[in-house]
């Protein structure tokens, strides 16, 4: 082989061996890839970004309004204050992201989302959809999750302490181990939701008659005189340590015994 072509060759094979790099500057569209792309304050609203991979990406400040983000891989991505006002991440895998301060109210769907270890401090939640998602160890201390549905997610050993989970529907949900200190209950839905060794610590409670039994349990006038009230529906509260500080007895469901 003359030695120019085994040196095309050569170059050749090498460019071929090496992984393929993300072009940051690639217009948005489904599968693109932008890991580690530094997109920081980028205007990617309504944009098409299905299967799309932005590991590591760094995405604070960035508008994401109802972008479509469904499959999409965003482990590790930092979403700092980020708008995801009605944006589609369901599926999504958004594991040990930064989503803190981030803006997701206006129902923006995450169903089936894996954000397990995400830091989710300080988000805005507000009506949005998490139906079966894994949020185990996930930080959402201090985060707005006013009517936001979470039936059947996996909240196990997460930090919700001082969250607003006023009016979230957490039916058969699993918060095995999680922190509740001092969170805002009102009006949530635990129906055969696991509390097993949650705490709940300092959390405050009030109920609306008008939304019906399915909610926290409706207390006597002597349970309402002693403000600490039982779960309904077949929730587990083994070991989970009740409003008052008291741990509830091994195997307790519908009432902290």
């Amino acid at each position: 082989m003359k030695p120019l072509a085994f040196l095309t060759a050569a170059a050749l094979s090498l460019t071929l061996a090496l992984p393929a790099i993300a072009a940051c500057s690639d217009p948005a569209g489904p599968g693109v890839d932008y890991s580690e792309c530094n997109l920081t304050g980028a205007d990617l609203s309504y944009a098409d970004l299905t299967g799309a991979d932005l590991t590591g990406a760094d995405l604070s400040f960035a508008n994401l309004m109802r972008a479509k983000l469904t499959g999409a891989t965003l482990t590790r991505a930092n979403l700092f204050e980020a708008r995801l006002f009605t944006a589609d991440l369901s599926g999504a895998n958004l594991s040990q992201a930064n989503l803190e301060f981030s803006s997701m109210s206006q129902r923006m769907n995450m169903t089936g989302a894996n954000l397990s270890g995400a830091n989710l401090r300080h988000a805005d939640m507000l009506d949005g959809i998490l139906t079966g998602a894994d949020l185990s160890r996930a930080d959402l201390s201090n985060a707005r999750l006013r009517f936001t549905k979470l039936e059947g997610a996996n909240l196990s050993n997460a930090i919700l302490q001082d969250a607003n989970l006023d009016g979230v529907n957490l039916t058969g949900a699993n918060l095995t181990g999680a922190n509740l200190r001092g969170a805002v209950l009102d009006l949530s839905i635990f129906d055969r939701a696991d509390l097993t060794g949650a705490d709940l610590t300092g959390a405050t409670y009030s109920y609306n008659p008008a939304r019906g039994a399915s909610h926290l349990y409706r207390p006597t006038k002597e349970e309402r005189e002693e403000k600490w009230i039982g779960i309904v529906y077949g929730a587990l509260l083994s070991n989970t340590i009740w409003f008052d500080g008291r741990v509830c007895a091994a195997e307790s469901t519908y009432l902290c015994n």
